[in-house]
């Protein structure tokens, strides 16, 4: 399980990183500020941005590891 913290609700996206590449597996809840969602074990991204930022530099990338039998927390704070 990860849970993914959002401080502000915002548009982001979850993908899976298989042989070097992303693939997209889900969108996150744009108007949620906390969201769990239950993966296989991997290696993991989020790509995610803010509702009101226009900027690509505020977007927020964070890559994770889940592993079995262990909860994951992701905060996307800048």
């Amino acid at each position: 399980v990860v849970v993914v913290q959002k401080h502000n609700p915002g548009y982001g996206s979850l993908y899976v990183i298989r042989n070097n590449k992303m693939e997209w597996i889900y969108n996150l809840r744009e108007d949620d500020t906390q969201e769990s969602i239950l993966l296989q074990p991997g290696t993991y991204k989020i790509v995610f941005r803010e509702k009101y930022e226009y900027q690509t530099v505020r977007t927020i990338i964070r890559t994770f590891i889940i592993r079995s039998d262990a909860n994951t927390n992701v905060d996307l704070k800048n």
